[in-house]
């Protein structure tokens, strides 16, 4: 269901501009009923991060070891100690972690239920022609479909009986 923009512009609108309590609060409002408007010049959160203001890691890590070249030395002279977790962050850094894509596969599913459907999907996995996460996928769908299956089935069942008892009436 959308509310409309009007809508929802009526209902701030008597909500806080007609708040007689707080008369200072309605300028602010009226600017706030100005829905998805922005103006040329004017910020969005004119009491936000003030310039020159650096982040609080980035100081602390130039505070403690000099600037970032200095924290990367760190982090290798621990890695090269046998710290995990330093040895990770390297790694990570050297080659990012992969990241899943879809691949377009064709596979030639017999059968006719949704049990020789799983089982040729885990055959294509296991058998290298496709890969485990487009096969998890792939399986969620075909238990999605036979559960939708399993419903039709109960409803045309149940329409069939109440048809039964109705005509015994």
């Amino acid at each position: 269901m959308s509310i409309g923009r009007d809508y929802v512009s009526r209902r701030l609108h008597t909500i806080f501009v007609s708040d007689d309590e707080n008369p200072e609060l309605t300028g602010h409002y009226q600017e706030v009923l100005q829905v998805g408007k922005f103006q040329k010049g004017k910020s969005g959160n004119p009491s936000g991060r003030p310039k020159g203001r650096t982040d609080p890691i980035l100081a602390s890590i130039k505070q403690e070891f000099g600037g970032e070249p200095g924290f990367w030395n760190h982090v290798a002279k621990a890695a090269k100690n046998g710290d995990q977790n330093c040895i990770n962050l390297l790694a990570a850094r050297v080659r990012p972690p992969f990241k899943t894509r879809s691949v377009c596969v064709e596979l030639n599913l017999k059968g006719d239920s949704a049990s020789d459907f799983t089982s040729g999907v885990l055959n294509a996995i296991a058998n290298g022609e496709l890969p485990p996460d487009e096969g998890a996928s792939l399986l969620s769908a075909i238990l999605s479909g036979e559960k939708l299956e399993q419903l039709e089935e109960l409803e045309r069942r149940v329409n069939q009986m109440e048809g039964q008892k109705n005509g015994y009436r």
